[in-house]
């Protein structure tokens, strides 16, 4: 299973699909303090990126792919800096709302 739920840290690894993001966001909705760990997540889908961007959770743990952590990192700190309902987000901070998405329709769409 590519995401395993702990108490406050849901832990992705290996290659996580579009499968996997309804859950993602409805366990982070239901738990304002939780964090992701992303250091076994070898392939990240986008609707995954999206609710990791969508929410603001902090990420506890990076990727140890070099090539996925900067991607990710350049990725999610764009998304922070551009005002997407982050407030220092990352390790450092922690986001300053969770937002809602809409309902799945395929190709996932965020709303902040």
């Amino acid at each position: 299973m590519p995401v395993t739920y702990k108490k406050t840290v849901a832990v992705l690894e290996g290659v996580c699909t579009v499968e996997e993001a309804e859950d993602l966001l409805i366990w982070l909705q239901n738990r304002p303090r939780a964090k992701v760990n992303l250091k076994r997540c070898t392939h990240l889908h986008a609707a995954l990126l999206q609710v990791l961007m969508a929410t603001g959770v902090p990420v506890s743990a990076w990727p140890e792919d070099p090539g996925l952590r900067v991607w990710l990192e350049v990725a999610l700190s764009s998304h922070r800096c551009a005002g997407q309902g982050w407030e220092g987000g990352g390790q450092r901070g922690g986001p300053k709302k969770r937002a809602a998405m809409g309902p799945a329709s395929g190709e996932g769409s965020a709303s902040v």
